[in-house]
Parts: structure tokens; C-alpha cells; sequence
């Protein structure tokens, strides 16, 4: 999937272009996965769920590279307190966490992000405010033609709804250890890199 996809994206320079090629891609290969899956008789599950997993991963990490440049540009790269360049990861969980994606599952996602510091720009923003705006961008590239298929889904973070969008690692790590409930601790059973 991501030679196929990279080789659409080459030679795209417009925020637009990139997004409308990625979303093609990803509904003709999710269309001829779903294809396959019906046609072949033996095929059980695991063949899906594996595929439709793989594909979602790269459309992922490309989204997350897209939203990266388009951010850079208009405020600099996030930088910690000690003028090292920020590191990030969109955690996967659940199905997605577990390669087990179905027809109608969402992408769970965590975005979490290493340290406290701003961005090195003209224009400069805090790193809670670049990650926020990083994985709201990701969730703008990534459309749905139906509900439920390839929505991002950032609810199991720390406070869930309530909580920031973004999370920096030492906020995650205090809230696992002292606010955590049972059944989120078990949700990170299956966490994983998505991308970053």
C-alpha cells in the first residue's frame, strides 16, 4: 500500500491535492479489499480484517505526514523546552491497536506528544496548541464517505471527552498511574505506534 500511495502523492505540492489523493486511494483500495473479501469464498475474516488494518495504517501515517508539513510551514517545528525537536506518536488502540479493523470500525487513536516547549516559527504556538491543531488537521484529511468507516475516534485518551486532544507524555504517564480506571488501563492492552 504505501509504494501505490506514495507514488500518487509525488509531485503534489497543494495541501488540497494531497488530501483528495489520499481519500481516492484509500476509498478505491478499501472498495477492492471489501471486493476480494466477497468474492473469495474461502477467505475468512482475518484476511479483511488484516488488510483493511494495513491500509488504514498507511493512509494514517501519510495523513500524519501531510498535517506535519502543512503545520511547519505556518508555525515551525514544536520544540522542547530545551530546543530539541519535539517528538511525537499517534497511539493505536482497540481494533486498530489490534489489526482487527471490520467493516464499520473506527480508527482509535491517542496522540501524544514528548514535551512542554513552542514551536520555532514566525508565528509561534505552544506544543499543547500544535499537536491539538496537528490531529484535528488529521482528522480534516481523512474523510468518511459512510459513518463509521475510517472516523478517528480520540475517546479513549486520558478524561476521554473531556480531555485535551493532544497529550504530552508526562501528563499521560501521571494520569495511568493515579487516575486511570481498570478498564482504561486495559484498553492500552492493545496500544500501539500508528504513526509519528
Amino acid at each position: 500500500f504505501a509504494y501505490e500511495l506514495d507514488r500518487r502523492l509525488e509531485g503534489l505540492t497543494s495541501f488540497e491535492e494531497k488530501k483528495r489523493a489520499l481519500n481516492e486511494f484509500k476509498d478505491r483500495f478499501t472498495y477492492l479489499i471489501d471486493l476480494e473479501h466477497i468474492l473469495d469464498p474461502d477467505a475468512d475474516f482475518s484476511f479483511l480484517s488484516t488488510h483493511l488494518s494495513g491500509l488504514a495504517e498507511v493512509v494514517l501515517r501519510r495523513a500524519f505526514d501531510i498535517a506535519w508539513e502543512y503545520l511547519i510551514e505556518i508555525y515551525g517545528t514544536p520544540r522542547t523546552v530545551a530546543d530539541l525537536p519535539t517528538a511525537y506518536a499517534a497511539a493505536a488502540l482497540g481494533k486498530f491497536g489490534g489489526k482487527a479493523l471490520g467493516y464499520a470500525s473506527d480508527i482509535e487513536l491517542m496522540l501524544l506528544y514528548r514535551d512542554a516547549g513552542e514551536t520555532d516559527g514566525e508565528k509561534r504556538i505552544s506544543n499543547v496548541e500544535f499537536f491539538t491543531h496537528l490531529i484535528k488537521t488529521v482528522t480534516s484529511i481523512i474523510e468518511s464517505k459512510r459513518e463509521g468507516i475510517y472516523r478517528i475516534d480520540l475517546r479513549l485518551r486520558p478524561h476521554g471527552q473531556g480531555g485535551p486532544l493532544a497529550v504530552s507524555l508526562s501528563r499521560f504517564v501521571s494520569y495511568y498511574r493515579s487516575e486511570a480506571s481498570s478498564l482504561e488501563k486495559l484498553a492500552l492492552v492493545r496500544l500501539r505506534t500508528g504513526a509519528g
